[in-house]
């Protein structure tokens, strides 16, 4: 190899975190199961507020089985024009000009 390039070895291995985002990650693996008990207790609580339970009830859900994927499809064939038009529509409904909508 001359004048450098990848070497063996060399660097933090796939998958470990560095130093700043372990202690991070340790700190919030501490707080973790109180922080889902607070959540089932405000769920549980019939005197808070409506949009406070439901806030608890989606923290609960996305821990428990993950948050939902969010799926678009994009039909039709569009020009860089038609892509950069839709995006900078002030009304922010995602469609396009032209006969192919953004999305489906």
């Amino acid at each position: 190899m001359k004048n450098g390039g990848k070497r063996a070895g060399a660097g933090r291995p796939p998958g470990k975190l560095n130093h700043r985002t372990r202690d991070l990650k340790d700190l919030a693996d501490r707080y973790t199961a109180r922080c889902v008990k607070v959540a089932a207790e405000i769920m549980a609580d019939g005197n808070a507020r409506h949009a406070d339970r439901l806030e608890a009830v989606k923290i609960l859900l996305d821990r428990g089985h993950g948050k939902p994927r969010q799926e678009f499809d994009v039909t039709g064939k569009l020009t860089l024009e038609q892509l950069v038009e839709a995006s900078l529509k002030p009304d922010g409904d995602g469609g396009g000009t032209g006969s192919a909508p953004l999305l489906a």
